[in-house]
């Protein structure tokens, strides 16, 4: 049987955003939001040279899904 994936959301995303900013871990953002580690990392990883942040990076996962 296949895991059903969720897509992050616009909060999961915000919350990622602020975490990071404060200076947390993937790990323990991962343990908050109830996520992998390493889906927390590719989120992270998407965005060049570590300037994430949650507003671009939901316009740019609706472009990849092809919503707006």
């Amino acid at each position: 049987m296949q895991r059903q994936r969720r897509k992050l959301t616009v909060e999961d995303r915000v919350a990622i955003d602020l975490r990071r900013k404060d200076g947390w871990g993937v790990r323990a953002i991962a343990r908050e939001l109830g996520r992998s580690p390493s889906v927390i990392s590719a989120e992270l990883g998407r965005e060049p040279e570590g300037n994430y942040a949650a507003g671009p990076a939901q316009a740019a996962a609706a472009a990849r899904w092809g919503t707006s």
